[in-house]
């Protein structure tokens, strides 16, 4: 009885894995054509007992995720076409924009970040899955 419990388990488990996989491809996609073009900014955060948390953009669209110290946004930035639809002083409300799945970080937030200019692929990159 055990036995096939435990082999129904592991078949459910590994339908699990095989659907985050195909979710993660169409997270990629998505995030390879997406324009960032609704943004949900969270206003920087002052703390009293460690440092202050910064500005932080996310896109509702795709999830791209950006820190608004230092240079500014590099890729979240203000332009034509882009609208701010909340700005949010909670940071548990913000994050509740975050997609499901691995984290994108963009702009200066991006591994690839260095002072200096940068171009806009280069800040925007996705890491291939493993």
């Amino acid at each position: 009885m055990v036995n096939k419990i435990e082999k129904k388990l592991k078949n459910k488990q590994a339908h699990i894995d095989r659907l985050i996989k195909e979710r993660d491809v169409l997270l990629r996609e998505l995030r390879l054509q997406c324009k960032h073009l609704r943004v949900v900014e969270c206003e920087w955060v002052k703390n009293e007992y460690i440092d202050s948390f910064p500005p932080r953009r996310i896109c509702v669209d795709c999830g791209a995720e950006e820190e608004g110290w230092g240079c500014g946004y590099q890729v979240l930035f203000d332009k034509e076409g882009r609208h701010t639809i909340r700005v949010l002083n909670n940071r548990d409300d913000f994050y509740k924009y975050r997609k499901q799945g691995s984290l994108y970080l963009v702009g200066q937030s991006h591994p690839n970040w260095a002072p200096g200019r940068q171009a806009y692929e280069q800040l925007t990159e996705i890491p291939e899955e493993k």
